[in-house]
């Protein structure tokens, strides 16, 4: 699959700088590149995997039954960066087993950075290992990737910068690389955290419901988390979930 998800980035590209934005009846943003990559997916998918579904931010859910594996496409993560001609956007496809993600892969084209991760493979990015092998310190200098409207929505004593590049793939599969403290999401979609997620993981990070416990996507209703989401090193974890309070 994984050059059926660069292809698809190939997709975005041609229409990146390109192409208009709309609004969904949810108020959030969508635009004609959203809906061809996924498209694109969905069929590829299909082709290879028959007896799979997918479920996808544009089109739903379809091929949903007594079926074990499920595929969660986010053609574009990040719309608003894409439509703002900012670099900083993902396809992202990840593999569910019985609810549970076990293959990601996250795709910035701009930037060219292809992460992926599985339980036989670990992390990758590009053609690059993964693995968190020491914390970043939690200090006034240290990078937070948080969702854009945090300062709404929760209190933050992180003493250090806070910064949004608009993806919770992207944010997620950072602290996979290990070039940021940690990141906080809005109760995500499994589409938005199911690939990055597995990359996280078995790169070493910690990934946590801010309650405390284990993301884990069998805990979402309608494929919504029900509560925001928390990745770290694991050394650090505790002390950055401290500094959090959900309003």
């Amino acid at each position: 699959m994984m050059p059926v998800v660069r292809e698809a980035g190939r997709i975005a590209l041609r229409h990146f700088r390109h192409v208009k934005g709309e609004q969904k009846p949810d108020r959030s943003p969508v635009s004609e590149a959203d809906r061809e990559v996924e498209r694109f997916l969905v069929r590829e998918i299909r082709e290879r995997y028959p007896e799979h579904a997918v479920v996808g931010e544009e089109y739903g859910e379809s091929g949903k039954g007594s079926v074990d594996y499920e595929w969660a496409i986010d053609p574009i993560d990040g719309t608003l960066s894409f439509l703002a001609e900012m670099p900083i956007w993902a396809v992202s496809v990840g593999l569910l087993f019985e609810n549970r993600p076990v293959l990601g892969m996250v795709y910035a084209p701009v930037i060219e950075e292809f992460y992926c991760g599985s339980e036989e493979t670990g992390a990758w990015l590009n053609d690059t290992q993964l693995i968190l092998d020491r914390p970043n310190p939690i200090c006034e200098n240290s990078p937070l990737l948080a969702f854009s409207n945090a300062w709404k929505k929760m209190r933050l004593r992180f003493p250090g910068k806070v910064w949004c590049h608009g993806s919770a793939a992207v944010h997620l599969a950072m602290v996979a690389k290990g070039t940021v403290v940690g990141t906080i999401c809005e109760p995500p979609l499994v589409w938005d955290i199911a690939a990055a997620a597995v990359i996280a993981r078995q790169a070493g990070a910690d990934v946590r419901f801010l309650s405390g416990g284990a993301m884990d996507t069998r805990a979402f209703t309608g494929h919504r988390s029900p509560q925001p989401v928390v990745a770290a090193h694991p050394a650090v974890i505790d002390e950055l979930m401290a500094m959090m309070e959900w309003l």
